[in-house]
């Protein structure tokens, strides 16, 4: 049987700004591979030393209010980030780097921008 149970806590939220209104949200894994390598018998060898959990959300459509404060938090080195881990089922904190944003305009005369991408990646190894 399934399990339906709906998430009842905040997918993401960073430094202590709740990020609501997700239109998208995935929680990753990216291997970190020291050395790769094919044998004789043609398979394939690798050494792994850990991972790093990389979070792509979307934020639906967003007022400059919105927006400025959560670029405002984007712009730092580190980030402490609390979220939903979807291989855990839990919620996890740790400190992330936030990767390259844009905002695009979507109606200037309400002040209204396009969805907004964000991608965090773990300073952290797993």
């Amino acid at each position: 049987m399934q399990d339906t149970q709906p998430i009842t806590t905040n997918l993401l939220v960073i430094d202590g700004l709740n990020v609501s209104g997700l239109s998208t949200y995935k929680v990753s894994e990216e291997k970190i591979i020291t050395s790769a390598k094919t044998n004789m018998l043609g398979s394939l060898r690798q050494t792994t030393i850990g991972s790093r959990v990389k979070i792509d959300a979307t934020l639906t459509i967003a007022n400059r209010g919105t927006l400025t404060t959560l670029i405002d938090k984007l712009q730092q080195n580190t980030l402490s980030v609390t979220y939903f881990d979807v291989r855990d089922n839990a919620v996890r904190s740790s400190t992330f780097i936030a990767g390259n944003w844009d905002a695009e305009l979507l109606f200037k005369d309400r002040g209204l921008f396009e969805p907004f991408n964000i991608t965090l990646t773990s300073v952290a190894v797993r």
